[in-house]
């Protein structure tokens, strides 16, 4: 073959590392980053609200920032929901058969 050349057969998924097993952990491993920031989000959101911030900011602004905090919420509730459904997919043992 010559330098540079790219190979005729194609690669067996095993073979790449990208097994479907591989990829659900890949999978799993970026929502459980995703849901820490959401986490991160709504901690710093609860301080602002509880703090001084929710009395001295015009209640349009409050009100904003309570409608971003219960959609943080929402979303991460999903986050854990894909990330249980995944974790049951990638590890369900195969049925016998």
């Amino acid at each position: 073959m010559e330098k540079g050349a790219i190979p005729s057969a194609p690669l067996k998924a095993s073979s790449t590392g990208f097994s479907p097993r591989n990829q659900g952990r890949a999978q799993n491993a970026r929502l459980a980053a995703e849901l820490e920031q959401v986490q991160s989000q709504i901690s710093r959101l609860q301080g602002l609200l509880a703090g001084p911030f929710a009395e001295r900011a015009p209640a349009e602004v409050v009100q904003a920032e309570r409608k971003k905090l219960e959609d943080l919420q929402q979303s991460g509730e999903q986050l854990k929901e894909q990330i249980q459904a995944l974790t049951s997919a990638c590890y369900t043992p195969a049925p016998d058969g």
